[in-house]
């Protein structure tokens, strides 16, 4: 009985995975009269559910990767006769096990299927921009895990590398290696432990990156240009993050701004080039980052303010004050551009109230100093636009809370409108709980930094009123 059973969990099993969305529990695939034999059949049906489980998901995974090794053997194949099969399409195969097996960290059998498409590319096939892209997206996989392996010794984390035989089934034979060993030799396969290592990965990337991108014209697709510019600000951050640790160093503080102003110039050409109404997506994913980036860049400000306070450069506040006006503007710019605006247009009273107070202090500060710019707050921003909306409001806060002027009339008014943004969240936090979870972060931030900001505005009140009742005494004496 038990081995029938057993039996009967694989073809179960198997049967369940050719249902998309089963509507029975596995369980009903078993035979009944398992479950009846006592004392032990409940614990035994139970036992060959979890089997059944287990049996799921190695066919699955079997499944999946038996396509991946007959696409294998469809481009060893190609490679060895030096033709393409009738029907066959070369770059799709090449895309999929190239985009696997950077998603596993696996660089060096990447690097043979990125050698089999350029000698395809050269011998048989036409250029193509997808395979540009693709050496782009390799070397943008291997700064990412340069910067993880960076990290990790940071935490003085040990890591277990996972070491499979199956990668054996996906190592070209001899013949085939022969024919690619020319090109494979054009790349480099190894993260980066340091700076020092991983700034040749950066260079090759970036001047690929660079390439490609002259190489599309402005009518071009858009899509492709945003992608490549996104790889390229992405491939900046990870060789900026191998420097932070040194960033007590005035000049590697500088080399850190100049990589963070490189990112702001990507991101700001590709911007300026697309519509809002068309690209809507794209201006909001723009955005964010540059907001991201316009506070990293005020972050590295504030430190060399700090470090050069005997020889302060006279322009470095007024720099400061910029970084903080554009930040705000490009945040401002994501939350208009979600899509949540024109579909959810409905508003609650109380954001419209705060709404209202941020538009009439934006007006009253110095002429000219800040950008009137209305924000509109949907009652509940769409999966998906949560944390884009909230993170922008979130940053404008910290924007206006950092904004710094000599102006004493203007300084409290600042102050106000970095309240105004936490209140914000807490209120859209409050009325939508299950966004705060998601947003718990900056929800429990904007709490703590709306209360200390009150605080710090009380007691400033009173400290102008004893000095003016002060200042009344004197002239009266």
């Amino acid at each position: 009985m038990s081995s029938t059973a057993f039996l009967n969990t694989e073809k179960a099993a198997r049967e369940f995975l050719s249902f998309g969305d089963d509507p029975y529990s596995i369980k009903d695939l078993f035979n009944p009269e398992l479950g009846s034999l006592l004392p032990s059949g409940i614990l035994e049906l139970k036992d060959l559910h979890n089997y059944a489980l287990i049996n799921l998901a190695e066919i699955k995974g079997r499944s999946e990767r038996n396509d991946l090794v007959l696409m294998h053997r469809n481009l060893e194949k190609i490679l060895i006769e030096g033709r393409i099969p009738e029907g066959v399409q070369p770059q799709t195969l090449v895309l999929k096990l190239i985009q696997e097996f950077l998603a596993k960290k696996k660089f060096k059998i990447a690097r043979q299927y990125l050698a089999a498409l350029d000698y395809m590319n050269e011998k048989i096939l036409k250029k193509d921009q997808q395979v540009c892209l693709l050496h782009v997206v390799f070397y943008q996989g291997l700064l990412v895990s340069s910067v993880d392996k960076f990290q990790e010794r940071k935490r003085v984390l040990v890591i277990q590398r996972a070491v499979s035989n199956e990668d054996n089934l996906f190592i070209f034979s001899v013949p085939a290696t022969t024919v690619i060993r020319e090109f494979e030799s054009r790349y480099l396969d190894t993260p980066g432990r340091e700076y020092t290592d991983t700034r040749p990965i950066f260079i090759t990337g970036r001047n690929l990156g660079q390439k490609l991108l002259l190489s599309l014209e402005t009518g071009d697709d858009f899509e492709t240009r945003v992608k490549i510019v996104l790889i390229l600000s992405n491939m900046y951050k990870c060789i900026g993050v191998l420097l932070y640790d040194k960033i007590g160093n005035i000049e590697i503080l500088s080399k850190v701004s100049k990589i963070q102003r490189r990112r702001v110039g990507l991101l700001e050409k590709c911007l300026d080039g697309l519509d809002v109404k068309k690209h809507r997506s794209k201006v909001e994913e723009l955005s964010l980052q540059l907001g991201e980036i316009y506070m990293e860049l005020l972050e590295l400000k504030q430190k060399k303010f700090e470090r050069t306070a005997d020889n302060l450069d006279p322009h470095l506040v007024k720099k400061m004050v910029n970084l903080c006006l554009q930040g705000i503007q490009h945040c401002k710019s994501c939350i208009l551009s979600l899509p949540s605006i024109d579909s959810h247009p409905h508003m609650n009273k109380g954001d419209m109230c705060i709404l209202a107070q941020i538009l009439q202090i934006e007006s009253q500060v110095g002429p000219g100093a800040l950008p009137v710019r209305p924000l509109k707050i949907p009652e509940r921003f769409p999966p998906g636009c949560v944390g884009e909306g909230i993170k922008a409001l979130f940053l404008i806060g910290r924007f206006y809370n950092k904004l710094f002027t000599p102006n004493r009339n203007d300084q409290p008014l600042f102050t106000k409108l970095a309240i105004l943004h936490y209140q914000l969240i807490e209120a859209y936090c409050r009325r939508n709980p299950e966004d705060m979870f998601e947003m718990r972060y900056e929800y429990n931030q904007s709490i703590n930094a709306a209360d200390l900001l009150l605080r710090q505005i009380k007691m400033q009140e009173k400290a102008e009123k004893e000095e003016s009742k002060t200042s009344t005494l004197k002239s009266l004496d």
